[in-house]
């Protein structure tokens, strides 16, 4: 078990290294000086590696908490990994299909040989009624 005081004091050497605290997590030490928390673990028979935080950012205590709730997921059958990584592309779809985005590329379409007076009168419409209010919000929440 590592204490606080030993995870400040650690210093880099020529090739990175790791001291283990237990139950999977350690602390990788790079030659450049920056300390990284990662949780070793085995999912569907496969050793995995997950990704806490950075010390000191992420002191001991919080990377000790974040290790039990990744062990209790691992144990509920969910892969932290890829709960990640699905976490991610949600964020990435909702940020990308928002109402304006969707509302953009429909106007482009529609309009898109068009410089009419319509065409701008639509798309500033849009700009001053809509988009102020449910531009940001991903499209599927709509």
């Amino acid at each position: 078990m590592l204490t606080e005081l030993q995870c400040k004091n650690f210093q880099p050497r020529d090739k990175s290294y790791k001291k283990f605290d237990g139950g999977g997590m350690f602390l990788l030490i790079k030659p450049n000086g920056n300390k990284y928390w990662h949780l070793k673990y085995k999912y569907a028979g496969r050793e995995k590696l997950v990704s806490l935080g950075v010390y000191p950012g992420i002191s001991l205590k919080e990377a000790r908490k974040k290790r039990d709730a990744l062990k209790l997921k691992i144990s509920e059958n969910v892969d932290p990994v890829q709960e990640k990584r699905q976490a991610k592309n949600e964020l990435i779809e909702n940020v990308s299909n928002t109402f304006e985005n969707i509302a953009l590329e429909w106007h482009k379409k529609k309009w898109e040989d068009s410089t009419s007076k319509n065409a701008k009168l639509e798309l500033s419409r849009l700009k001053r009624n809509a988009f102020p209010t449910l531009g940001a919000i991903p499209i599927k929440k709509i």
